[in-house]
Order: C-alpha cells, then structure tokens, then sequence
C-alpha cells in the first residue's frame, strides 16, 4: 500500500471519527432537551390539575431558559454534524480515487513486469532458434526455416490477440 493512499485512508477514519462524535453530541443535547420539554409538560400537568407547588414556577421558569440554550447550542451542534458528514464525504472520495489510482500502479506495475519478462523471454528464443540453426546447417540444413518450423502458436496469438494455451 503506498504512504499516499494510508494517508488518505487515516484521513477518512479521522474524518468518521469527527462525524460520530458530532452525531452523538447533537444527540446528546437533543436528549436533554427531551428532559426538558418532559419536565415542563409534567410542570403544566400539576399546574392545570390544581397540584403545582411553590417550586414549579421557578423550576418552570429555569427550564424555559435553559431550553433556550439548549436550542441554540443544538443548531450550532446540526450545523457541525453537517459539516462534518461533508468532510467525510470529501474524505470518502479522496479514498475511492485513491483507491482508483493505487490499484491502477499496481496493474501498470504488472504489466511491466510482465512485459520484461516476455522479452528475456523472446531473447532467449531467438537464441535458441539461432542455435538451432546452426546445429541444423551440421546435419544439411540450408535455412534456418529448415531447421525450426513454427508452430503457429505465437503467431496466431499475436494475429487474433487470444492466446491459444490460455
């Protein structure tokens, strides 16, 4: 894996790890403000059913303001949770390309390797076949085309690109 695309994938776990922890504070103050709104509806039960104490108006009182706060803090918590959910979507894409483009190195890297190989390869043959010939020429043989007939496979392989052994 190249240092690049560990990079990238270290940037994207970054990136879920911000926008789980944004989620879970925005719940977290989403909960709080169900407490709230609970405690307050419970406030205007005993308020209505005759039972309220001296206590509710105040408590009442404190809740309202605290719900404020709340609300405000929870929009600033949405707008960071959002935030943070576009950085990993950046950060997912940053991956997927990367991702793209590491698998495509390793496909060019392939290749090559693969290219080098066919031409020792086709060293080595064209070695053997000069050898042939010569050793053909002290039996009788005039031609190289005397002494080493070809198969064809090669050639059809190169002709139709389909590689016959395969």
């Amino acid at each position: 894996m190249s240092i690049q695309l560990a990079k990238i994938e270290r940037l994207y776990a970054e990136a879920q790890s911000d926008q789980t922890a944004a989620a879970a504070h925005s719940q977290t103050l989403s909960d709080r403000l169900a407490d709230i709104r609970q405690r307050q509806s419970d406030i205007t039960s005993r308020r209505l059913a005759g039972t309220a104490n001296d206590r509710d108006a105040s408590e009442f009182a404190a809740l309202t303001g605290d719900e404020q706060a709340l609300n405000k803090m929870l929009a600033t918590a949405k707008a960071a949770q959002a935030l943070t959910a576009d950085k990993t979507l950046q950060a997912l894409t940053a991956l997927e390309q990367a991702q793209k483009e590491h698998a495509h190195g390793q496909a060019v890297a392939k290749y090559q390797a693969l290219l080098d190989q066919c031409t020792k390869i086709e060293k080595v043959f064209c070695k053997a076949i000069g050898e042939t010939g010569r050793a053909g020429k002290a039996i009788g043989h005039f031609t190289l085309n005397e002494s080493y007939k070809q198969s064809g496979i090669l050639d059809r392989a190169l002709r139709l690109n389909v590689c016959p052994l395969e």
